[in-house]
């Protein structure tokens, strides 16, 4: 072989070498980007598919190469003796070339004669192509080609792969956000109900946030929304001056009502006629006609309690504007009650201004009374003091030692002279009348007034029976009676019955001992003294209809009772 002709083989050798690294190079390249793409679906598929194109492309470029070796060098091509085993492995035989010279006897002889044979290196090469080298490029294009639809169909498998699991990721993560979206709207619907119906619709949290907005965003807007102060209405938009001594509330209470108060003297005639003062108190007119109302304990002292009239040596003075007047003179009583504090004497007068009554029900604590009345006598007649509710239905003891029921507690002083006197509103409405004040250590400011509706009823039964006719039940009730005694028996709070009087109201109207009254017209009735201060808004012969929880039976049930006379 020339030199030409070798360096040309070594040329082709070098090319079909650097075709075949190149495959190889594009496998591997390949087999990476598959498993790159393997590993990131998302992300790194399409970067590994654009790898391997790029690989395909770099060997198709590469076969090319060799294709146009092959073409430029045309039969000069070496043979391979297996088309599997690398470019490289193979050896050149001048002898299989297809132009060789005929073998001459010469030739044959001196092969026969184990003369040396040529070798590649000995004799000038061919320019043919033997069908070995032929055969072997066919081979490697095959293989090129398989191994790019191989790489082919592998990318596309891998795209279908990342497209079925994007697909079920974006599924997933929109089932996900779905249902995520479903529980905060659930959740926060739930809390709108209770923030909007706990405890109740009208006291919940969300009702008061709303409330108080209104009338913040109202006076901020200058909107034309009405406020409730007391007894009236402002504009919520108005600038408004609050009287903070309020001098001038206590003086049109005090106005209205002064003149239908009065001041009582009860006095003793001794047998020479000289009278002897026994009590002062107040009193207020109830009647044009001359009906005047105080505390039966102004006139204890003088009431003959086997007649239940004013003993025959005693007067009443009473004392109507101011106390340098002529008193009137009286020893008419209509009616009198220890046990509630009241009494109604007459007197033989008429063109009186009497009080008007204002329904003690409706009172609240922290509402503004006034009180007027005679502390310390004549002296201090139509003196005025102002005070406020401090709780009402209240039950306490008389200086007697009655329980009284239906009370105002309130901070209005009361002292000696201001009993049988006027508690008024800031309309100089009756709403109390003045009975006593605790007087020991440690207490301050807590006096007490028989409401005006408890008062209105005992005169109204004093003026048709001469007494006061209350409503009975007719049953022994147990006062001690309380949530321990309750809780310790599962039973409800109430006014436990011990005795049923047989043939009384409730004897007949079913009820039992042992049973426990939890309610009278729908009002609850927690204790006994509840149960009192509720029997006292109706008379005999009234119709109530009181809930009762049999123990025995641990049911409640409904009795329709008619009250019968004390």
């Amino acid at each position: 072989m020339n030199e030409e002709n070798e360096r040309k083989f070594n040329e082709i050798n070098e090319g079909l070498d650097a075709g075949a690294q190149a495959v190889n190079e594009a496998a591997a390249e390949t087999d990476n980007a598959l498993t790159e793409a393997e590993n990131t679906l998302t992300e790194a598929a399409p970067e590994a598919a654009e790898n391997g194109a790029e690989a395909v492309e770099n060997a198709t470029e590469a076969a090319e190469n060799v294709d146009l070796l092959s073409a430029s060098y045309g039969d000069g091509l070496p043979v391979f003796d297996d088309p599997v085993l690398p470019l490289n492995a193979f050896t050149y035989d001048d002898n299989n070339r297809e132009d060789a010279p005929e073998e001459n006897s010469e030739t044959e002889g001196s092969a026969a004669a184990g003369g040396p044979a040529k070798t590649a290196s000995e004799g000038p090469q061919s320019q043919g192509t033997s069908a070995p080298s032929k055969l072997s490029l066919d081979m490697l294009k095959m293989q090129y080609k398989a191994e790019k639809k191989a790489y082919k169909d592998a990318a596309k498998e891998a795209r279908q792969q990342e497209y079925a699991n994007g697909t079920r990721k974006r599924f997933s993560a929109g089932l996900t956000i779905l249902v995520s979206v479903l529980a905060t709207v659930v959740c926060f619907g739930l809390l709108i109900a209770a923030l909007c119906c706990f405890p109740t619709r009208e006291s919940s949290l969300f009702s008061t946030i709303v409330k108080k907005y209104s009338i913040e965003n109202s006076a901020r807007s200058g909107g034309n929304s009405r406020i409730k102060v007391g007894d009236g209405e402002i504009d919520g938009s108005a600038n408004v001056t609050i009287n903070v001594d309020g001098e001038f509330s206590v003086s049109a209470a005090y106005a209205k009502a002064v003149s239908s108060v009065v001041a009582i003297e009860c006095v003793e005639v001794g047998t020479d006629g000289k009278e002897t003062g026994l009590a002062m108190g107040s009193g207020i007119i109830v009647s044009e006609d001359g009906e005047i109302m105080t505390n039966c304990h102004v006139l204890s002292s003088i009431i003959d309690t086997a007649t239940g009239k004013i003993g025959a040596q005693y007067k009443i003075y009473v004392y109507i504007d101011n106390p340098h007047d002529e008193p009137y003179e009286t020893t008419q009583l209509l009616g009198y009650d220890a046990d509630f504090d009241i009494a109604l004497i007459k007197l033989d007068c008429t063109g009186l201004r009497p009080i008007v009554f204002a329904d003690s029900d409706l009172l609240e604590p922290g509402q503004s009374v006034v009180a007027i009345g005679s502390p310390g006598g004549l002296e201090f007649m139509n003196s005025v003091c102002d005070g406020i509710i401090s709780g009402t239905k209240r039950s306490t003891t008389s200086e007697s030692g009655a329980i009284l029921y239906d009370m105002i507690q309130m901070t209005a002083p009361i002292n000696p002279g201001n009993s049988g006197g006027a508690v008024v509103n800031s309309e100089g409405e009756l709403v109390g009348v003045s009975v006593l004040k605790i007087v020991a250590d440690y207490y301050e400011n807590m006096t007490f007034a028989i409401s005006s509706n408890t008062a209105k009823r005992i005169i109204e039964s004093f003026r048709l029976y001469g007494r006061y006719v209350q409503p009975v039940l007719g049953i022994t009730v147990n006062t001690l009676y309380g949530w321990k005694e309750a809780k310790e028996n599962g039973w409800p709070l109430g006014s436990y019955v011990e005795e049923v009087s047989e043939g009384g109201s409730c004897g007949k109207a079913g009820l039992k001992a042992g049973d426990v009254v939890c309610g009278l017209n729908g009002v609850e009735i927690v204790d006994f003294y509840s149960l009192k201060t509720n029997l006292l808004k109706y008379a005999p012969g009234d119709e109530i209809v009181l809930k009762v929880y049999r123990t025995s039976e641990n049911k409640y049930y409904e009795f329709k009772v008619i009250l019968s006379a004390s």
